[in-house]
Formats: C-alpha cells, structure tokens, sequence
C-alpha cells in the first residue's frame, strides 16, 4: 500500500510538472516543432510501443524477466520503448528521412528499449566531449 501511495504521489507530480514542461519545450522550439504533426507523433508512439510490447512478450514468454511484479517489468519495458521511439522518431525528422525507414527504426528502437537509449547517451556524451576538447 506504501508503495502504491509512492507510485500515486509520482504521478501526480509529473502531471503537475509536464504542462509546464511541454510549455517551455514548445516555446523554445516553437520553429521545429511547429512543422511535426500530431499524426507522425501518435503513428510514432503507436510503432514505439509496438516494439516494446514486442520485447516485452519475447522476455516474459523466455521467462528472462527478474523476480518483480511483472506489471511492473511491463511498465518499464512500455516507457523506455516510448521513450526510444521518440528519441528515435525527432533525430531521423531532423535529419529528413524518409517515412518508411522512419517507421522501420521507431518500431526497432521500440524493441531495443533501453538498450537503444544507453547507445544514444554513449554517442551524445562522445559529442559532447568531442566539442568540449575535453581528453579522454
């Protein structure tokens, strides 16, 4: 029950922070992401969470998943796919690619989940110690 009222007050507090958030996102990047529509961003979540979903039924049906809830390890895998795919989704729109490899690595970023994430924060942090001439 503790630990329901935690999850509950965790909730809470981020949608209390998240229109605020989306807000100075919004006006800070109002040029970028005036020009994405609504759609590619719902077709992205859906493909993203497709993948995870995917990954996820592949993890319970090995039986790899740890000895939590598996409500819980569903959860997880669910947000890091979302989270990927997004990632995913924004760097290839920068980038102009085309739909269908679009689709293609939302869904496989989807499935990656928080591997793909560890691989985007490996190769940000070498951009950024690269422009910070900072030796390795």
């Amino acid at each position: 029950m503790r630990n329901l009222r935690r999850y509950l007050w965790t909730w809470l507090w981020i949608a209390l922070v998240w229109p605020i958030s989306a807000w100075a996102l919004g006006s800070a990047l109002a040029d970028e992401v005036s020009s994405l529509s609504l759609s590619a961003a719902l077709i992205c979540a859906f493909l993203a969470l497709i993948g995870g979903l995917a990954s996820t039924l592949q993890k319970l049906a090995d039986g790899t998943h740890q000895g939590r809830s598996v409500w819980l390890e569903v959860l997880r895998d669910m947000v890091t796919s979302l989270v990927a795919g997004i990632v995913t989704f924004l760097a290839l729109e920068y980038f102009k690619s085309d739909a269908i490899l679009e689709a293609g690595a939302i869904l496989i970023a989807g499935y990656g989940g928080s591997r793909v994430l560890s691989r985007y924060l490996d190769r940000f942090m070498q951009a950024v110690d690269r422009n910070a001439d900072v030796p390795k």
